[in-house]
C-alpha cells in the first residue's frame, strides 16, 4: 500500500507533493519518499527547503531520504547546517548518514557527539567514528571506555578499539579487556591476541583455551593446534 501511495504521489507536481507534506495532510512520509523517488534537481532542492521547517518529524525523514540520494559533498554541508538544531533524533540521523556514507569531512562533528549526555547518541557516534577513523581517535575512545559505566557503550568502545588497534597500541586494549567478566568482551581480547600473537603470550593463549566460555576455548584451542 505504501509503495502504491508513493508512486501515485510521484506522479503529481513538486508543488502538490510539498503541499501534502506541509499542510497537515495524510501521507507526509510517503510524500517525502515520493520527492526522493523523483530525484531531480528540483525535487532535491524542495527536500532541502523542508529542512527549514520547524517540524523535527518532517526534518528527520527528509534528512534520511537526502542521505540516500545526495552526494557526500552536499551531505556534508546539509548536516553541518542541521547540526545547529539540537534535536537528538536529527543528530542520530546525521550520524547514521555519516556512518553509511563515510563522510570524513564531518569527523569533528562525530567526535563532539561522543561527549553527548545521551547514551543512544553516543552509540551512534561510535558507529560513525568507526567509518571516519583517525589515529588520534584511539586515545579518546580508550578514555571513553574507561569512564563510561554503561556496559553496551563500553563494549562498543572495545569493538572499535580492537578493529583499529595497531602494533604499537593493541596491548593497551588487550590488557584492559582480557579478564573482563563478560564473555563477548573476553572473546574480543582473544581475537585481538591471535591477530598480534608472539611467543611471549603463549601462557595467555593457554589460559583462553581453558576459559569458561566455549567460544573462547574453541578459538584458542584451534589456534594452539595450528602453532604447536
Amino acid at each position: 500500500m505504501e509503495v502504491q501511495i508513493i508512486n501515485e504521489l510521484a506522479q503529481k507536481s513538486i508543488d502538490q507533493i510539498k503541499h501534502t507534506i506541509t499542510c497537515a495532510e495524510p501521507h507526509k512520509y510517503e510524500a517525502i519518499k515520493a520527492l526522493a523517488k523523483i530525484n531531480t534537481d528540483e525535487s532535491r532542492k524542495t527536500l532541502r527547503s523542508l529542512l527549514l521547517l520547524d517540524d523535527a518529524y518532517i526534518k528527520r525523514f527528509v534528512l534520511e531520504e537526502l542521505g540516500n540520494i545526495e552526494s557526500k559533498e552536499n551531505l556534508a554541508g546539509i548536516i553541518s547546517n542541521i547540526a545547529k538544531d539540537k534535536n537528538e533524533f536529527l543528530t542520530r540521523t546525521s550520524l547514521s548518514i555519516i556512518e553509511k556514507q563515510g563522510i570524513t569531512e564531518l569527523h569533528d562533528f562525530v567526535t563532539e557527539k561522543l561527549k553527548s549526555q545521551n547514551l543512544l547518541t553516543v552509540g551512534y557516534a561510535l558507529s560513525a567514528i568507526d567509518q571516519v577513523w583517525s589515529d588520534d581517535d584511539f586515545t579518546a575512545i580508550m578514555e571513553l571506555s574507561k569512564k563510561e559505566q554503561n556496559q553496551e557503550i563500553k563494549k562498543k568502545c572495545y569493538e572499535v578499539l580492537c578493529k583499529h588497534a595497531t602494533p604499537s597500541n593493541w596491548q593497551s586494549v588487550y590488557k584492559l579487556i582480557r579478564t573482563n567478566k563478560i564473555p563477548q568482551i573476553r572473546l574480543l581480547a582473544c581475537r585481538l591476541l591471535l591477530d598480534n600473537f608472539s611467543d611471549e603470550f603463549m601462557s595467555d593463549i593457554q589460559a583462553f583455551a581453558k576459559d569458561k566460555d566455549g567460544h573462547i576455548r574453541k578459538l584458542a584451542a584451534n589456534y594452539l593446534k595450528e602453532i604447536i
